[in-house]
């Protein structure tokens, strides 16, 4: 995320400037909710989901 849009994944003790970070983080803040994709070999469709997890909550936007 650093070297594409040229911000880091919060957390992230690699390319973030901790020091520069207002909220310490636990962890690294990333999580796929919804992963869709071909299988390789029988090329069905194949879709999972997970929820955010609850440790996520106070660094959330809520919207409405």
């Amino acid at each position: 995320m650093k070297e594409a849009l040229g911000c880091p994944i919060l957390g992230d003790t690699i390319y973030a400037q901790i020091q520069r970070q207002l909220i310490k983080m636990p962890r690294l803040m990333l999580h796929a909710w919804k992963l869709e994709f071909q299988h390789p070999i029988t090329k069905l469709g194949l879709k999972f989901e997970a929820p955010v997890p609850e440790a996520f909550g106070p660094w959330m936007k809520k919207n409405g």
